[in-house]
C-alpha cells in the first residue's frame, strides 16, 4: 500500500511539472538512475523525431537520476507557494534547467566486413537508431552523468540515411556524428513545506552527420 501511495505521488508530482510547462513526460516509476521509455516514444527513426528549423532531431529516452541531498537546502522551503495536490504533500520545483553538447561517433552494424569499396561510385543506407550500443559520459553541474548511444545499421533498401561513397581508392567504414544537446533539469522535491531531496532529469536528443573512415 505505501509503494502504491508513492508511486501515485510520483506521478502527480510529474504531473504538476507538466501543467507549469515544463516538458516533463509523465513516468511510470520514481527516479533510480534508469532509462526509461516514454509512452509516445517510437523506436524508429521517423516517429522518434522532429523536423526543427529544416533539421532533423532524434530523441533519446529521458533518464532519471538519483535521489540526492543539497546540502545547501536543507532546512529551506518550498519558494514556489504552490499547495500540495497529494497525500504525501510533495511538491517538485525545477530550480535550474541546464545544457550540455557532445559530438558522438558510432559506427553502425551490419556493413560488409572488408569495408565499402572506394570509388564505386554508390552509396550507402543506414538507420540511426538499433545495432550494438556505447556509453559516453559528460559533465554536468559537476557531476558526471552517463548515456547510451546507439550505434545503427547498414541497410540494403535504399531508406535511411544515405551517404555516397567515397572516390578515393581503398576501403571506407561508414560513421555516424550523433551531435549531442542534453537538456538537464534539476528538480527539488518539499514535502509539507520543507525541503526533502533532489534529483535530476537528462532529455538527451541529437541531429546527425556523418564521415567515412578508412577500413
Amino acid at each position: 500500500m505505501k509503494k502504491s501511495k508513492k508511486f501515485f505521488s510520483m506521478l502527480l508530482a510529474i504531473s504538476m511539472l507538466l501543467a507549469m510547462s515544463l516538458s516533463v513526460p509523465a513516468f511510470a516509476a520514481e527516479p533510480s538512475g534508469k532509462i526509461y521509455k516514454f509512452a509516445g516514444q517510437a523506436m524508429n527513426d521517423e516517429l522518434d523525431s522532429t523536423n526543427e528549423n529544416g533539421k532533423q532531431i532524434f530523441r533519446d529516452p529521458v533518464i532519471v537520476s538519483d535521489y540526492f541531498i543539497d546540502p545547501a537546502l536543507i532546512g529551506s522551503t518550498n519558494p514556489s507557494g504552490i499547495m500540495p495536490l497529494d497525500d504525501y504533500n510533495e511538491i517538485p520545483v525545477v530550480r535550474e534547467v541546464l545544457t550540455t553538447n557532445k559530438d558522438v561517433y558510432v559506427t553502425p552494424i551490419e556493413q560488409p566486413s572488408l569495408g565499402y569499396k572506394g570509388g564505386s561510385g554508390g552509396s550507402a543506407f543506414f538507420f540511426s537508431t538499433g545495432g550494438s550500443s556505447v556509453k559516453f559520459t559528460v559533465t554536468i553541474n559537476y557531476k558526471l552523468a552517463t548515456f547510451t548511444a546507439e550505434t545503427g545499421k547498414a541497410v540494403t533498401t535504399g531508406s535511411g540515411y544515405g551517404a555516397p561513397i567515397p572516390a578515393g581508392t581503398g576501403n571506407y567504414r561508414f560513421q555516424f556524428i550523433k551531435y549531442y544537446v542534453i537538456t538537464s533539469k534539476i528538480v527539488d522535491v518539499y514535502q509539507y513545506g520543507e525541503y526533502k531531496h533532489s534529483y535530476t532529469l537528462h532529455f538527451p536528443e541529437y541531429s546527425l552527420g556523418h564521415r567515412w573512415v578508412k577500413a
